[in-house]
C-alpha cells in the first residue's frame, strides 16, 4: 500500500487531468497537461434539494400487545418496501405507563439475508432501526411494563435511508482542490477535490466511487450520510442520514471557453481542403479563404454560338471552378459528344471533365457540377461539332481565390 500511495501523490503533484486506480495497475494518471487551458469557476454555497418520499406504513396504529407474538397477530398493512429503508418505530403511551419492553423486528435486506432490530423501550417510546429493510416478516413485543388501555404500536419508513442522485448545476466535471485536473477521492488521506458540503446535515461522509458498478450496486453500499461522487461527470450519489432536504455545495469546475496556451509549435504538410473537398490552399502558400458558394464572390463567364462550339477560358489568376451550364435550344439528333475539358498548364495534366453525347441523352440542359482548383495558365474548354447548327449557350461559375 505504501508503494501505492507514494505514487498517488507522484500523480497528484503533476498536472494530469484525472487519477484513476485499477487494482493491477494501482494509481496513474489518464493525460498529461494538454496544450489548453479550461477557465475555472469557483461555485459556492449552491442549492441542492434532496430527495423526500412520503411514508410507506408497514404497521398502522394497533394496541400494543406484550408477549411473544408471531407473524400474523399484527397484520403488517405492507410487508415489502419500494426501496429499502429504514424504520421508524412509536410507541403511543394512552396512560404515560409504560417504563420497559423490547419491540423485535425482523425482515431480509436486498440480498434476502435476515435482519433484526431489537429496540429498547426504556429510553424512549421513539426508535429508529439501525438496519434497512427491504422485507419485514415479523414483529413481537416482550417484557412491557406499563401497559394500559389505549397504548398503541406503529411502524413506518423513515426518511433516514433514502437514496438519490443529484448533479451539479452546471453538468460539468467536478475539479481538484486548485482546479488543475478533475477531482477524485480513494479515501481521506488520499484525494483532491474541491467538493464539499457547506450546509446541511443529510450527508457527511464521502466514499470511493466504483465507476464498474450500476447505479442501483453504487447506491446499496452506501452507508448513512454518505456519498459517492463521479467526479467526471458531476453526478453524486447519496443516502440520507436524516430527514432534512437542503444542503449547500461548494466544488470547482471548467467553463467553456477556452484559452490556447501553446509554446513552440512546428507544423508541416498542411492542405486546406473546401466543404467540397477541393483544395484551397497549404501551409506555403497561405491565402484568404472564404467558404460561401453564393453571393457577390461569385462569377460568371458565359458565349453563345450557333456553330461550332470551340470556346476555351485562359486562368490568369488561382480561381475554384464551381459549374459549368451548357443549353441547346433544340436537342440534337447529330450523334456527337459535347466536352468539358481542362487543358493543364502542367504538360501531362489535361483531363476530361465531363462527356456527353446529346442526341442519345435527348436533353438540351446539361452541366458539370464538382468543384475544383484550378491555378494560373490552366486553360478550360469546351467543344461540340453542332452538325445541327443548334443555338448553344454557356456558363461557366467560378470564384476567385
Amino acid at each position: 500500500m505504501a508503494k501505492l500511495n507514494d505514487r498517488y501523490n507522484s500523480y497528484a503533484n503533476h498536472n494530469y487531468t484525472s487519477i484513476d486506480y485499477d487494482e493491477k495497475r494501482g494509481y496513474y494518471g489518464t493525460i498529461q497537461k494538454p496544450l489548453y487551458k479550461l477557465d475555472m469557476n469557483t461555485i459556492s454555497a449552491e442549492s441542492v434539494t434532496l430527495d423526500s418520499e412520503s411514508d410507506q406504513t408497514i404497521l398502522t396504529d394497533v394496541a400494543i400487545i406484550d408477549g411473544s407474538v408471531v407473524a400474523g397477530d399484527y397484520t403488517l398493512a405492507l410487508g415489502t418496501l419500494s426501496e429499502s429503508r429504514n424504520l421508524v418505530l412509536t410507541i403511543t403511551d394512552g396512560d404515560t405507563s409504560i417504563s420497559a419492553g423490547t419491540v423485535t423486528i425482523t425482515g431480509t435486506d436486498d440480498d434476502g439475508t435476515v435482519i433484526t432490530d431489537s429496540l429498547d423501550l426504556s429510553v424512549g417510546l421513539t426508535k429508529t432501526t439501525a438496519n434497512v429493510y427491504k422485507k419485514i416478516t415479523n414483529i413481537s413485543v416482550a417484557s412491557l411494563a406499563g401497559e394500559g388501555v389505549g397504548d398503541k404500536i406503529k411502524l413506518v419508513t423513515a426518511e433516514i435511508g433514502l437514496t438519490g442522485i443529484f448533479s451539479v448545476a452546471n453538468n460539468a466535471a467536478i475539479l481538484s482542490s486548485n482546479g488543475s485536473m478533475v477531482g477524485n477521492y480513494f479515501t481521506a488521506a488520499y484525494s483532491n477535490t474541491s467538493f464539499s458540503v457547506a450546509t446541511g446535515t443529510a450527508l457527511d461522509t464521502e466514499v470511493f466511487f466504483e465507476k464498474r458498478d450500476s447505479e442501483a450496486e453504487i447506491l446499496l453500499d452506501l452507508g448513512l450520510g454518505e456519498y459517492s461522487i463521479d467526479y467526471v461527470n458531476g453526478l453524486i450519489y447519496y443516502k440520507k442520514k436524516d430527514s432534512t432536504t437542503a444542503i449547500t455545495i461548494n466544488y470547482k469546475y471548467w467553463d467553456q471557453a477556452v484559452t490556447v496556451e501553446v509554446g513552440s509549435v512546428t507544423i508541416g504538410n498542411v492542405v486546406l481542403h473546401n466543404s467540397g473537398g477541393t483544395e484551397i490552399g497549404t501551409v506555403a502558400s497561405p491565402m484568404y479563404v472564404k467558404e460561401s458558394t453564393t453571393g457577390a464572390d461569385v462569377k460568371t463567364i458565359t458565349g453563345t454560338t450557333s456553330s461550332a462550339l470551340d470556346a476555351t477560358t485562359t486562368i490568369n489568376k488561382e480561381m475554384e471552378l464551381l459549374a459549368i451550364v451548357v443549353t441547346y435550344d433544340t436537342a440534337p439528333v447529330a450523334s456527337e459528344n459535347l466536352i468539358m475539358s481542362i487543358d493543364g498548364a502542367t504538360a501531362g495534366y489535361d483531363y476530361v471533365l465531363k462527356s456527353v453525347d446529346p442526341s442519345l441523352a435527348s436533353g438540351t440542359d446539361f452541366e458539370y457540377t464538382k468543384e475544383r482548383k484550378l491555378v494560373v495558365g490552366d486553360e478550360i474548354k469546351l467543344t461540340y461539332t453542332n452538325t445541327n447548327t443548334r443555338t448553344i449557350k454557356y456558363i461557366i461559375y467560378y470564384r476567385e481565390l
